[in-house]
């Protein structure tokens, strides 16, 4: 079995690594509400480059790069408890695993390599189009957060689509092709 699995939000603790990005932002008099209300203009969220559009307001030096660098070597502590257990179950198992994740492709890359989870997968997809819009095989069994994503995948019929609300959030879509589940170990590995 193929099985689709997203990043953020999935496997990775997005909310907390953005909590403490925000706190060493703030170490450098960066405040927490000005960077995100410029990640809102930005199309994919990259700190680097919001920073370097932050620049003129909010003069920084080469520290807080490093800082933010060593942030970044540390993201396997940002996996959620579940995600390594579950991609080696599958692996295990001779399913095939591709991680399909939307956002700034250095970006993605940095956290997914800094993660040590490459070598798990068959592929990565790093899009910056809806996942329902790629070129791939939808019969298989996608694993994704967001119901924008899960709605634009189910036009495309595939096998199974799990949508993970790791926070409870009641992010329910109407659908009995959809199973809402809190966390990966609620899914039955083919």
């Amino acid at each position: 079995m193929i099985y689709y699995i997203d990043f953020d939000r999935t496997i990775f603790n997005t909310k907390l690594f953005l909590e403490d990005l925000c706190d060493i932002l703030e170490e450098y008099h960066i405040p927490k509400d000005k960077f995100i209300e410029k990640t809102s203009e930005t199309e994919e969220f990259n700190p680097f480059k919001i920073l370097r559009l932050m620049k003129d307001e909010y003069p920084y030096n080469s520290s807080l790069l490093v800082d933010i660098e060593r942030l970044l070597k540390s993201s396997s502590v940002y996996l959620y408890y579940d995600a390594l257990k579950f991609l080696r179950d599958l692996k295990k198992n001779n399913n095939q695993i591709i991680l399909l994740t939307k956002g700034d492709e250095d970006f993605q890359n940095c956290k997914i390599d800094n993660c040590g989870i490459r070598k798990i997968f068959d592929k990565v997809i790093i899009t910056h189009e809806d996942k329902g819009n790629l070129d791939i095989n939808y019969q298989g069994i996608f694993i994704d957060d967001k119901k924008e994503e899960i709605e634009s995948i189910l036009k495309r019929k595939p096998y199974k689509v799990y949508l993970i609300d790791r926070d409870n959030k009641d992010n329910l879509i109407n659908d009995s092709n959809i199973n809402t589940i809190h966390s990966l170990s609620e899914i039955i590995i083919n």
